[in-house]
């Protein structure tokens, strides 16, 4: 007799259900473990579930909710989440995701709760305090507001229901990756830090408007075969004449020695453009190893520096971010770029602008959750604090892969924040018009460092303070009139009224706040003590003579032996101290040419007359 086709594969499902149903737990652990290490989360996850449907062992209730993190699914891995922090042997990173989870959620003060965990456990690490100002409702607050100065749609020509991510601007359009089209190569679907199967794909992008900057897209077409890239490669990055491309390999290595729990081995590749034509991939750089995974580069525009996230051994985290330099065509040992940047989770997706800001993604700096977008700069070879990019740019999901033209006034990045859907790709555009703002001092015209700038106009995603020469360079949102308040401890609090209204994005803006000098107070001060023994004289007589024709001020000396005296500006002083049995000390002193306050420090130490021994 012979089966109907359906019968047949309906007799062979139901022969793998028994078979799975008769494996015990430890056997689909192990199962679920390799599929782990071979970045098959999606497959990992219903083997890990029907482990801990026979019996709950802690392997699987740890690794299940991390799956479910790292395919993106933040309510499932919430909700694995909390039942792996109530066993009592839970690892402290259970807490730190867990509230990571709860912050994707919108549930910010249970996530309090569960960093609050984390940092009792692993008080050292950065990432626990950090999470704990992101948490703060003000902190909140002001990153879901500081952004009034951008429009964000995402780029409905380039999405699937896959994960689409990476965009680039090049040649008239836009390379970005996707794993869209590789069923045919595997079926596996992991997330998009951990994505060994993509192809990178090209569309036009024409720009309708120049004032809107609204572009037209066409259609994507297969982009990885232009430069001999396979199913595994991307996203790309370019250097600043498009002439070299720089990109991801993916591939494996089961004798991977680091920290890592999977055998995920990536490696840098480049290739040249030759007129249209582009060389084989090249992965032939000294940055490449078999011992830890070197992933997402980007170079600066001269080409001289390359930024890149790798888990080198030795580093703060997962991946972090590292630098190479160019050195006569060979890239130098790569410099973690340190704590200022780098913390205990992921720091991956660099991208250097024009702007000579190093913007990236990270799960372990202060931000609404899930991985931000995060900007720094350097000074000296000193990393500044980062600055979170706040909302709309950022949302409670993951935010990665953020990039902008040479402009500064429009760009791309990726994220996962619409519900049901993977990695999507977002055109970010400037509303804003960028504003110079000089505080300078009203009797001298020398700018003023260190005061600071509030305002509701500005971002309230950082601090706004004048740099060395008196400056601030700012955003500002247009058509609104705009309140500036500007606070220092040396000049007067002064207001200035500023209006956007008529302006068109990436105008110029140049404000100038003339500041008037605080009254300058002056103080003469200190303590009258014995110099055989150091106790205080407190019958000494403290007498200021001045030179400004005014009276001499005698003052008393307080039980401990100390005295204050107020001082007149632009005049000299004598400071006379007496005592019976002493010697008579004098100090001289003067306030003439003094604009700033000042309080003149005089310590007397008196030793005893020859008579009184």
């Amino acid at each position: 007799m012979k089966l109907h086709p359906h019968i047949v594969v309906l007799l062979i499902l139901c022969m793998s259900a028994s078979q799975l149903s008769a494996q015990t737990a430890d056997a689909l652990i192990n199962k679920a473990n390799k599929k782990y290490k071979d970045l098959e989360f999606q497959e990992a996850i219903e083997l890990y579930e029907q482990a801990l449907k026979k019996e709950t062992k802690t392997v699987a209730l740890f690794a299940l909710p991390d799956c479910y993190r790292k395919v993106g699914n933040h309510i499932k891995a919430g909700y694995w989440y909390a039942r792996a922090a109530q066993h009592p042997n839970a690892p402290a990173d259970i807490y730190y995701y867990y509230g990571l989870s709860l912050m994707s959620n919108d549930k910010y003060e249970e996530a309090e709760g569960q960093f609050k965990i984390f940092r009792e456990k692993e008080s050292a690490q950065l990432r626990g305090h950090n999470m704990m100002i992101a948490v703060k409702p003000e902190v909140h607050k002001d990153l879901l507001n500081a952004g009034a100065l951008y429009d964000v749609e995402v780029v409905s020509n380039l999405c699937t229901p896959y994960d689409d991510f990476g965009a680039v601007f090049y040649d008239g359009g836009v390379i970005f990756s996707s794993d869209r089209d590789t069923t045919k190569v595997t079926s596996h679907r992991g997330s998009w830090l951990y994505k060994p199967f993509i192809q990178s794909y090209f569309v036009t992008a024409t720009m309708k408007d120049k004032a809107t900057k609204e572009f037209e897209y066409g259609s994507p077409i297969p982009f990885s075969g232009t430069m001999g890239m396979n199913y595994h490669d991307g996203p790309v990055r370019l250097d600043g004449l498009q002439h070299t491309a720089y990109f991801t390999v993916y591939g494996t290595n089961e004798k991977k020695s680091n920290r890592r729990a999977n055998i995920l081995n990536t490696q840098i590749a480049f290739s040249k453009r030759v007129g249209e034509q582009w060389t084989k991939p090249n992965q032939k750089i000294k940055l490449n190893s078999r011992e830890y995974s070197v992933a997402h580069p980007t170079v600066t525009s001269d080409g001289d520096k390359m930024f890149f996230a790798s888990d080198i051994p030795g580093g703060f985290g997962g991946f972090d971010i590292y630098v190479s330099y160019n050195e006569s065509g060979e890239w130098s040992k790569p410099i973690n770029l340190g704590p200022e940047i780098n913390t205990e989770g992921d720091e991956v997706y660099p991208f250097w602008g024009l702007d000579e800001n190093l913007y990236f993604s990270s799960d372990g700096q202060a931000g609404l959750g899930g991985f931000d977008i995060y900007y720094s700069n350097s000074t000296a070879g000193r990393w500044a604090p980062v600055t979170n990019l706040g909302a709309p740019l950022n949302s409670m999901k993951d935010e990665i892969c953020y990039i902008m033209d040479s402009t500064g006034s429009y760009g791309f990045f990726s994220s996962n924040r619409v519900a049901n859907r993977n990695m999507d790709i977002y055109y970010f555009k400037r509303v804003a018009l960028e504003s110079q703002i000089l505080v300078f001092d009203k009797s001298t015209g020398q700018g003023v460092a260190g005061v600071e700038v509030t305002s509701e106009c500005l971002p309230r995603n950082k601090k706004w303070v004048t740099n060395i020469d008196g400056r601030i360079y700012a955003p500002l949102p247009l058509e609104r009139n705009c309140k500036l308040m500007l606070t220092s401890s040396l000049f007067t609090d002064t207001e200035k009224d500023v209006s956007t209204v008529g302006y068109v994005p990436g105008s110029e803006l140049f404000i100038n706040v003339p500041l008037q000098l605080k009254a300058a107070e002056f103080v003469v001060e200190g303590s009258i003590k014995s110099a055989s023994n150091d106790d205080p004289i407190i019958d000494a007589n403290v007498t200021l003579i001045n030179g400004c024709g005014e009276e001499e001020i005698t003052v008393p000396v307080s039980h401990e032996g100390k005295y204050s005296i107020k001082l007149s500006k632009n005049c000299s002083y004598v400071l006379k101290v007496e005592r019976e049995g002493y010697f008579t000390n004098t100090q001289t002193f003067s306030t003439k040419g003094l604009r700033l306050s000042k309080t003149f420090k005089k310590d007397i130490s008196m030793p005893k007359s020859a008579g009184s021994f």
